[in-house]
């Protein structure tokens, strides 16, 4: 939205769906400030009857009650009133609850306006839905696959219905990377200034080391290179975030290895269609596990239909409180997914933020993190783990004569928004 002039985003005759959080005390996102300074506050300001759109907040109400969604309560009332047409009521994303169910909700009211206004114009549109929804009964299919990529038996592997094959090229003799620094460009997979931080200490703060005794983990700031390949060190202020770049633990990676029918070293092809791919090419299936996927969230209220077989389905209670996970699903409903189901469809790994505990007064070459790790069993009696915070606790401290083992990646970001 910073990228093009406001009363040029909204074109008539489109819909437009907007997706907005909030921040600070009521503040828009920083991508959305100019659209919504124009909305909100241009006395030039003025809409087509014809500009088409609908809002969904994403808020806490638990966290932030005098605040909560204002943004998109604000977007969604100014747009009305400058004349555009509303297709779908407001709905408000609660994180403190489902917001996954809350986002379901809306966009399965948007897709039936879609399907109402598409059916108007063409008819036949509609026949073409039921004919697509009676051959989803049908066997998934399966195609030849080459030796050195197949797992099955029969030598072959799913093809998806809804996704584009993913091409795979042959495996590079069972290397494995750490990470995936050696990604640039458009294929780049870290964002920019995000550097290998070598781990010097990480040890417990309490004398009772139970397993959710906090951690202190210190890293230095005289890095080696980052994602740009460029050797630099970096700095920080009190009151600065770490962003960190976590990975999948083995044991989950394996297990999903296994689940599938595709060798886990054999390459994603550079050929693929970078447009529609989600994630890196040129990187192992394994890899692409380890790093990509956040193996431990929960799927999407679709996804986990579309696993279990059903459209009838109470997320909330199914699926969010139990915290149930992708393999968990599978394995109840016995699905084999294929390769490309669980790629385009699992949601991708997030980088996570960490308030820096040092000083940049007095730890002016080093940063400092203070964590706890998350353990909890759910109430299916399944044991999970923080995805993150599991990964740092398994970091090891660099020893002398080790190189390229016990490292970050991470990033430095900036917060202004605190200064002593």
């Amino acid at each position: 939205l910073d990228k093009e002039p406001p009363n040029e985003i909204l074109t008539p005759g489109r819909l437009h769906l907007l997706l907005t959080s909030c921040a600070g005390k009521g503040e828009p996102p920083d991508n959305a400030r100019k659209f919504y300074d124009w909305v909100t506050a241009d006395p030039s300001a003025k809409l087509s009857e014809n500009v088409k759109f609908a809002v969904f907040g994403l808020g806490n109400q638990a966290a932030h009650p005098n605040n909560y969604n204002v943004v998109g309560k604000r977007l969604d009332a100014r747009l009305g009133e400058l004349g555009g047409h509303r297709v779908k009521e407001l709905v408000l994303g609660d994180d403190g609850g489902c917001i996954e169910g809350d986002f379901d909700e809306w966009m399965d009211g948007i897709s039936k306006e879609i399907v109402t206004a598409i059916t108007a114009n063409s008819p036949e549109y509609l026949d073409s839905i039921s004919t697509s929804s009676n051959n989803e009964e049908e066997s998934q299919p399966r195609a030849e696959c080459p030796v050195v990529m197949a797992e099955s038996t029969d030598k072959k592997r799913l093809i998806p219905k809804k996704y584009s094959t993913i091409l795979l090229d042959s495996s590079r003799n069972g290397v494995v990377r750490r990470d995936l620094f050696h990604l640039t460009g458009s294929n780049r997979f870290y964002e920019e200034k995000t550097a290998k931080l070598k781990v010097i200490d990480n040890h417990l703060l309490t004398s009772d080391a139970g397993e959710s005794s906090l951690h202190e983990i210190r890293v230095s700031l005289e890095c080696d290179y980052n994602a740009n390949g460029d050797k630099q060190d970096l700095s920080y202020a009190t009151g600065d975030h770490l962003l960190v770049y976590p990975k999948n633990s083995e044991a989950i990676v394996n297990a999903y290895v296994d689940m599938l029918d595709v060798d886990p070293n054999a390459i994603v092809s550079e050929n693929n269609n970078n447009d529609s791919y989600p994630h890196p090419t040129g990187i192992t299936i394994v890899e692409t596990l380890s790093h990509c996927i956040d193996l431990g969230a929960l799927p999407s209220p679709g996804f986990s239909r579309m696993i279990l077989g059903t459209k009838e389905l109470d997320y909330v209670h199914e699926i969010a409180e139990p915290r149930r996970t992708v393999i968990d699903l599978c394995h109840q409903a016995g699905t084999q997914l294929s390769l490309e189901d669980l790629l385009y469809n699992a949601f991708p790994m997030k980088p996570r933020y960490y308030s820096i505990a040092s000083s940049s007064i007095t730890c002016p070459s080093e940063i400092h993190l203070v964590f706890r790790p998350i353990h909890y069993m759910t109430s299916k009696g399944y044991l999970r783990e923080g995805v993150c915070t599991s990964y740092l606790c398994h970091k090891g401290v660099l020893q002398k004569g080790t190189h390229d083992v016990a490292c970050l990646p991470a990033v430095v970001k900036p917060n202004p928004s605190f200064r002593l």
